[in-house]
Parts: C-alpha cells; structure tokens; sequence
C-alpha cells in the first residue's frame, strides 16, 4: 500500500505530530509553500494522485483546535509574504462561492466533545491563505478533504490534533473512498498539509 500524504503548519511542529503517532505506513508528509502563487502548483503535484486530503494550519490566536467544514472561493484581499494577492481576489475563476468538505465536522465536533476534547466548529478558514488551500483542495479533490487549524501553542493540542487524524482516518468517507484502492491493491496517496501563518 502506498503512502498517503500530509503537510505542515510548521514543519517541525507537524512532524512532530505525524511521526510520533501516524500510521506512517499510510501518511506522507509534504509542507505546502504559503505563498497564493505556489499554492495550486504545489496541491496539484500531491493531489493528482491522492484520494484525499488533510491539511494542517497554525492559527496564532486560537485557543482550541477548530475543524474547518467550508472553503470559500473569493474575498482574498489580504497580500502574502511576497505582497502577493490573487487576481480578482479569487480562488478558483468561476468556481462556486463555497465549498464543503465531505466530512461532517459539525458531527465530528460534537462527538470529539464528547470525547473532552477542546474543538470548534468553524465554517470561516479565514479568507488568506489556509482558506485559500483548502478551497484548492476542495474544488480539484471533489471535496474529497479536511482542514484542521491548530493552536500555535497550547496543552495538549498535539496529541489531541493526532487523536483528530485518526479518528478522520477511520471514518466511513474516508474508508469508503480508500477501500476500492486497497481492492485493487494500488491504493493511492492521501494528503495531509500545513500552513504556516495566521489565516
């Protein structure tokens, strides 16, 4: 079985994460460049052979992990590091406002809650550029993703962010679009990725 991906909000901070617990046997990990010009370039060349993806971002001022259900298509005015913004402030030209993740997150949450963990469930990534990959994802992934923003610091937040992974992994959509690959024996990557910045 091959690989499947992740990428990271800091690269030693979400390696950490994902080797430490991972099932690494099934987990890639590819950091993503925060810049809007590199953003598709680097998603295409992981994703056009995954069958899902699940990115990872820093939000500075968070206080708890927040599972993101929606990617939004314009309203990118905020520039990048290189004083970049999208054109037309746009996303995907003529692609829908919003997309959904696959995922029910508001579920998930609920049931993490359950679990004690500290989860919010966000419908805004934020309208830079973690909202800007993950609409990426959603929109050339067939919604075929999840976005989890993580604390910049905090207790527990990364055994609580692995805890999340895996229960994503085992869950009947993820399951349901990994099962035809493993049939066949050529089962092909899943992505996880990060971002870097405050979205």
């Amino acid at each position: 079985m091959q690989p499947h991906t992740l990428q990271s909000p800091s690269n030693s901070q979400i390696s950490k994460i994902c080797f430490a617990s991972l099932p690494v046997s099934i987990l890639l990990f590819s950091p993503i460049t925060v810049q809007y010009s590199h953003v598709k370039v680097d998603l295409l060349t992981f994703l056009c052979d995954s069958q899902f993806a699940i990115h990872l971002g820093i939000a500075p001022g968070s206080r708890g992990i927040s599972l993101e259900q929606t990617g939004k298509n314009h309203g990118y005015r905020d520039r990048d590091v290189c004083a970049f913004c999208p054109v037309n402030h746009c996303c995907i030209e003529g692609g829908p406002d919003r997309l959904d993740s696959i995922i029910d997150m508001r579920s998930l949450s609920k049931d993490l809650k359950q679990m004690g963990l500290d989860v919010i469930y966000s419908r805004d990534a934020g309208r830079y550029l973690c909202d800007f990959v993950y609409y990426c994802s959603l929109h050339h992934g067939h919604v075929r993703a999840a976005f989890i923003h993580v604390p910049a610091s905090g207790k527990h937040s990364e055994e609580n962010t692995i805890t999340i992974i895996l229960i994503i992994i085992e869950m009947q959509p993820f399951q349901s679009i990994l099962s035809p690959c493993l049939q066949i024996g050529n089962a092909k990557r899943n992505h996880l990725s990060t971002v870097n910045n405050s979205s």
